[in-house]
């Protein structure tokens, strides 16, 4: 098709093309293409040929327009045309690259684990269409839609597993996944040792044994030196629990009694083992108590007004030691933290230490001792104290002395005078004469004291504003002035700037930009960036030079604290200004006003997932987003059984009940059932819709020694349903009416490998169902004794019903008997009934190996029959059929003893035929219509595709034989042979029992001949 579209193109192309009527020297080709595969060229005139060149080098001498070449590098072709008479155009050239396309790889699955009960779950992969699994290098399933299913094993041994993701057209499969390893022994799939759950102690408030659940635990047994101690049940009853689960257990600190023993905890995680899923962890070894002497906390700080230190592992409380002069104060406090806002200003030298608990744990030693400076609440840990008292006076400045200073840092700025910029200047005492180089100038004037070596400063002091006098041009002193004080303890809390001060008004600069205000704050929203103050002042008070610049920036949300999971609840601690929360997985994110929330919500598909939460603020608020809180694991499962891929499990007779309690359920048979006596799952009104599957590797799963207290079938009626790979073994059935196996009616299902062995007795009686409409059977084999009015091996009536290799061995007698199907209309039926070695013994007025009665079917398939008839009987593949086609073979061993016979591959009727047979007919009968095609033709049929062989002897006055029919009218060439011993009077003929002439009692026809 490509190569005609590329010629096409280049033809209509050609007809564009007004070529001159005389003889032109050859052209050189034009338009060539190239697509891959095949070049392409408009056709020259006058050539007769063209040459075609690879990379220099000539490939093909070639009389159409195009040259087929497939290469994956890039060349440079080159075609010329050559005329009559050698005459040879020029080359044209084209150059190809090729460009190889682009395959993305999908990533492998990871397989989660094999439980023991055989259900295998990998990670999604984005992107798969459907994932294979293997088993030992050979593909086992296909699923589509899902991360799971369940894997069956015949025979024991050690096996390994893998998964591969399926990709599109744009998007490769992955490799495999890495081996996982499976073991089966005694026909079970050995169960995964659950992971052992970490054991602590947690002392930060009442003492507890903590750990997190484990995924597919089902409870939890605690040890005290390897006694058991207790077993902790699951959160949420009976169900799984879900991993990131928290479980605390009191500890009780009177059971440490001897002080010179040591006492361990351990913590095993117990499987199902009633169910053989999981087995139980090993010891998960915990704390030992009395634990050892706690270290001293460390890193002791402070941060604004707060002292920090790092804690103590499982101490519950601290103990401050707080001294100031010759007085010492004890503070307690539940928290790796102090507030230092209530100590008022001065020096105090602090210590920390852990405190102990009874049965657990002693007091820590104190921590280091660290001097902390408090001045106008502003704290500075082991640092001098800052001069407070700064006056200017007369152009001297002077400040309060601080003990352990060995001199002062004066920083001097000249705010109104650039000319001048800051200085620094050195003290040993505290007072400082005004330099008179700064005589004149408004001046902004900070003190700190200098410790001695290895000491720490103290901080700045506040600042101080003053003019000191200086002298006009004749000498005498200026006017002395003095300025409001500069604001101090700039703070901002996301909406307002506030500051220290008592003038009558204020100037800000923030980010440049001047703005004034009355009082000691400014409401600016979402402020990011420098702030200055100054006060302004009155005559003759100047205006205060402006504060340290401070930067400020936008603060970050708390981070949500204590995640948990309870059941299908996410739930965190609220954080403080939070107006949403955003949940963050390894798939995606979702944001919900509420600090809690269902996983259902947000949670579509199945698997396990490491949840995260951080907080926002309010859309255009001054905060940033938290950090991510620590995640914890989510396990969703909220297919419920009975679907596709988690099935309920039937292991015993007892579980055979939630059939009739879950009719439209899907189940799987796990093991080989004793059934024994039971009641009806389903009356004769009722349906099974559901799913029974008892797959089991190679082989099947099966149901034995039924003994229902009813005949209408196990399902009572089947509407909709799917049994596979199930055998089925009944005791003996009798009724007065009807009799069945499985179900009175089979509607829209499927029946596939399914195998039943039965002996009944009643007046309808049927192998598996009564009646079958828009129904499958594929793989069905009957095993069975069937005695009644009607009989049906498989089914007693179908409609629109198909049949695939489906077996029938045994006995059926009846009126009626049809070794797959007793009557069938609208109907494909493929089966085998018997053998040669071992053929269906049969009995009755309508005798069919396949279908005893058929309207517009196409039935094919083998049948071996043994049938014996004291009276009137039609025996064949079909006894009587009305439209359709019939194919196949027929084995037949039919003794006669009276009445009418009518035999052949089909009995009587008309069809569309391709058979063999072989008839071995004896006895005697009162008529009989014998062929080895079929007894007697309705209408004249085609039967050249047909062949017989006929062993027949047998005592009859009146007797129609044929190798092709024993009456009616036929068309073609068949082929048989026929040993006959007859009685006189009986007319033998090729094609039809109606020959002209009586043959002697034997004769043997040994090849195929026109006329009769």
């Amino acid at each position: 098709m490509k190569k005609g579209l590329i010629v096409s193109i280049l033809l209509v192309c050609l007809g564009l093309v007004l070529v001159a009527c005389t003889p032109q020297p050859l052209a050189a080709p034009q338009s060539l293409l190239y697509d891959g595969a095949i070049l392409a060229w408009l056709p020259v005139e006058g050539a007769v040929s063209y040459e075609v060149d690879v990379d220099g080098a000539t490939v093909a001498i070639v009389q159409d327009n195009y040259y087929t070449y497939t290469t994956r590098e890039s060349v440079v072709f080159r075609v010329r045309a050559l005329g009559e008479n050698d005459q040879v155009g020029e080359f044209a050239e084209y150059a190809y690259t090729y460009n190889p396309p682009t395959v993305e790889y999908m990533n492998a699955p990871t397989i989660a684990e094999v439980n023991g009960e055989g259900e295998l779950v990998w990670s999604n992969v984005p992107g798969a269409s459907a994932y294979v699994v293997w088993v030992n290098s050979k593909v086992y399933a296909r699923i589509e839609g899902s991360n799971r299913c369940y894997l069956h094993f015949a025979t024991d041994g050690d096996y390994g597993v893998q998964v591969q993701a399926v990709g599109h057209p744009t998007l490769a499969d992955s490799a495999k996944s890495t081996l996982y390893r499976v073991q089966v022994v005694h026909g079970q799939i050995v169960p995964p040792r659950l992971a052992a759950a970490k054991l602590s102690f947690d002392g930060t408030g009442e003492p507890l044994l903590r750990w997190q659940g484990v995924h597919r635990a089902y409870g939890y047994a605690l040890y005290l030196n390897r006694n058991l101690l207790a077993v902790i049940p699951p959160h949420v009853g009976e169900s799984e629990t879900h991993s990131g689960e928290i479980y605390t257990y009191p500890l009780d600190a009177s059971l440490h009694t001897d002080s010179t023993q040591t006492y361990t905890y351990s913590l095993i995680t117990l499987g199902d083992e009633g169910n053989h899923i999981y087995r139980d962890s090993a010891h998960g070894d915990g704390p030992t108590f009395p634990l050892p002497t706690p270290s001293a906390p460390t890193h002791l700080e402070a941060e604004g007004h707060t002292l920090r230190w790092q804690g103590v592992d499982n101490c519950a409380q601290y103990s401050l030691s707080i001294k100031s002069g010759n007085s010492t104060q004890t503070q307690i406090s539940s928290q790796t933290a102090f507030s230092l806002s209530g100590l008022t200003d001065g020096t105090y030298r602090v210590r920390v230490h852990a405190l102990g608990r009874e049965g657990i744990c002693s007091d820590s030693p104190p921590s280091a001792e660290i001097e902390i400076s408090v001045h106008s609440g502003r704290v500075a840990v082991d640092a001098l104290p800052a001069p407070v008292g700064l006056r200017c006076i007369d152009g001297v400045l002077s400040f309060g002395s601080v003990a352990g200073a060995d001199a002062y840092e004066i920083l001097v700025d000249t705010p109104y005078d650039t000319t001048l910029g800051s200085s620094t200047w050195y003290v040993n005492k505290p007072q400082w004469e005004v330099h008179s180089s700064l005589a004149g100038s408004i001046l902004t004037i900070y003190v700190r004291a200098l410790a001695p070596a290895g000491g720490v400063d103290s901080l700045w002091s506040e600042g101080l504003c003053c003019w000191p006098t200086g002298y006009d041009d004749k000498g005498d002193p200026l006017p002395t002035y003095t300025c409001e004080p500069i604001p101090s303890s700039l703070t901002y809390d996301g909406t307002t700037l506030r500051w220290r001060g008592s003038s009558s008004g204020y100037e800000l600069c923030i980010n440049g930009e001047v703005y004034s205000t009355a009082d000691p704050q400014y409401e600016v929203a979402n402020l990011e960036g420098t702030v200055r103050v100054r006060a302004l002042g009155t005559a003759p008070t100047l205006d205060s030079p402006y504060s340290a610049e401070k930067t400020f920036m936008p603060t970050r949300l708390a981070t949500p604290g204590e995640v948990t999971l309870q059941g299908e609840i996410l739930s965190w601690q609220t954080v403080a200004e939070a107006k949403t929360y955003a949940i963050v997985w390894q798939d995606g994110i979702y944001y919900t006003p509420s600090a809690q929330i269902s996983l259902r919500d947000f949670l579509n598909l199945d698997g396990t997932y490491l949840l995260s939460v951080y907080a926002l603020g309010e859309e255009g608020s001054w905060r940033l987003p938290s950090l991510l809180s620590e995640g914890v694991y989510a396990t969703v499962d909220y297919e419920p059984f009975g679907t596709e891929h988690k099935p309920y499990l039937i292991s015993t007779a007892e579980d055979l009940k939630l059939l009739a309690e879950h009719p439209g359920a899907h189940f799987l048979l796990t093991a080989d059932i004793s059934v024994g006596e039971i009641s009806p799952l389903f009356s004769a009104t009722e349906s099974f819709s559901g799913t029974l599957s008892g797959l089991h590797a190679d082989g099947r799963y099966s149901l034995l020694d039924i003994q229902p207290d009813s005949t209408i079938g196990l399902f009572g009626n089947l509407v909709g349903a799917t049994l596979r790979d199930i055998q089925f073994v009944f005791a003996d059935l009798s009724g007065e009416g009807e009799v069945v196996t499985l179900a009175r009616q089979a509607v829209d299902s499927k029946l596939t490998n399914v195998s039943i062995t039965a002996n009944l007795r009643g007046t309808t009686v049927a192998g598996a169902v009564l009646y079958a409409k828009n129904s499958v059977f594929s793989g069905v084999s009957v095993q069975a004794t069937l005695l009644g009015t009607t009989a049906g091996g498989i089914a007693v009536e179908t409609e629109n019903t198909t049949m695939q290799s489906c077996q029938v061995q045994g006995t059926l007698s009846a009126n009626t008997v049809g070794g797959l199907v007793a009557k069938a209309t609208a109907s494909t039926l493929h089966g085998y009934v018997g053998t040669e070695q071992t053929p269906l013994v049969a009995q009755g007025l309508l005798v069919g190996g396949l279908v005893a009665n058929t309207h517009g079917c196409s039935v094919s398939g083998e049948a071996d029959l043994s049938v014996t008839a004291d009276g009137d009987v039609y025996v064949g593949m079909v006894a009587y059929m009305t439209g359709g086609s019939l194919e196949g073979r027929l084995g037949l061993a039919l003794t006669l003893g009276g009445g009418k016979a009518y035999v052949g591959a089909l009995a009587t009727g008309t069809a569309t035929l391709r058979t063999q047979s072989k008839l071995v007919v004896s006895g005697y009968a009162d008529e009989v219509c014998i062929g080895g095609v079929a007894g007697r033709l309705d209408s004249t049929q085609d039967v050249s595709e047909c062949s017989a062989t006929l062993e027949i002897t047998l005592k009859t006055n009146v007797g129609y034989i044929g190798g092709g029919v024993g009456m009616g009218q036929v068309s073609g060439t068949a082929t048989f042979s026929a040993t006959l011993s007859v009685g006189q009077g009986v007319q033998i003929g090729y094609y039809s029992g109606r020959g002209k002439d009586a043959y002697p009692e034997s004769w043997q026809v040994v090849r195929t001949q026109e006329g009769a």
